[in-house]
Formats: structure tokens, C-alpha cells, sequence
């Protein structure tokens, strides 16, 4: 099965077929809309979008009938566990991680999570990822956190 998902992760095809949809190939690093979708999950589970998240197969034959050899008909993902512990000892009773952001992200407006605090521990995590993912759906529309094909999205992928 691991070399089910590792055909599917690697080479240039799955981002062939993706392009127009989570990614925009006519954009340019540090464009912020070069990623059209972003996947905000943090666990304690996560599953990798799939080609056929993106878009009905029915729309991407090609890729369908390429990765299905593969795959055979198998597409569910494999999930990756985030760990929070090591054995049963909590990882924030091992260690403590305080991050404070350089002064270009204050500048920029960094969703700090305390008003008048600018350190942040893995506590603020799910608050400032909150917040990004709404400047996101802001910029690049609602949809965003889904890798699902919104109706102005297309493949560019040409056979």
C-alpha cells in the first residue's frame, strides 16, 4: 500500500492535473494566490487531498485512467496520526516552546492570539490558524480550506 501513495505524491502529474484548481501556474513565489486551496487540518488525524477531491474523475479522465493502475480502485488515503504524547507522557509536560515573531510579522499584522502579547505557544495554535484561515477565505474566496474544485475552477491539464 505505501507504494500506492508514493506513486500518487511524487512527479509532476498530480500537479499537472491540479493546476487551475489549487494552484495557479501563472503565478509566481511570493504571490499569495499561487495556492488557491489550503489545507488547514492539524490532527489529531490527517489524510492527504486526493486528485479526485479536486475534481469529479468524469472531468479528469486522464487521471483517472493513469493513477488507477495504481491505485486499483483503491483511493482511500493513508492518515497520518500527529502525535500529542510520547509513550503516556504529554508532550508539554516534556518541554515548553515559546515563539516570538520577528518584527516583519508584527508589522504585517500576525494574528497574535493575547492583545499586547507577542509570544506564542503551541496553546495559540488553533486560534491563529482560525485566523488565518479566515484572511485566506477573505483573499481567495470561501472554499478555500477545501480541496474540493469551486465552479470558477478548472484543470488546465491538456491530453
Amino acid at each position: 500500500m505505501r507504494s500506492r501513495s508514493w506513486v500518487l505524491c511524487r512527479g509532476r502529474r498530480p500537479g499537472e492535473y491540479t493546476d487551475g484548481i489549487w494552484w495557479d501556474s501563472t503565478k509566481r513565489v511570493p504571490d499569495n494566490q499561487l495556492v488557491r486551496h489550503r489545507n488547514f487540518d492539524v490532527g489529531p488525524k490527517i489524510y492527504p487531498w486526493k486528485l479526485s477531491d479536486a475534481k469529479s474523475f468524469s472531468d479528469l479522465r486522464a487521471a483517472q485512467q493513469e493513477f488507477d493502475r495504481y491505485c486499483q480502485g483503491d483511493w482511500k488515503p493513508l492518515g497520518l496520526t500527529v502525535r500529542d504524547r510520547l509513550g503516556k507522557v504529554p508532550f508539554q509536560k516534556m518541554a515548553t516552546l515559546e515563539i516570538v515573531p520577528e518584527e516583519v510579522l508584527v508589522r504585517s499584522g500576525f494574528p497574535f492570539p493575547k492583545p499586547g502579547r507577542t509570544m506564542v505557544t503551541p496553546a495559540d495554535f488553533p486560534g491563529i490558524i482560525a485566523a488565518i484561515q479566515r484572511a485566506a477565505e477573505i483573499e481567495l474566496g470561501p472554499g478555500v480550506g477545501s480541496p474540493v474544485a469551486r465552479a470558477t475552477e478548472t484543470s488546465r491539464y491538456h491530453q
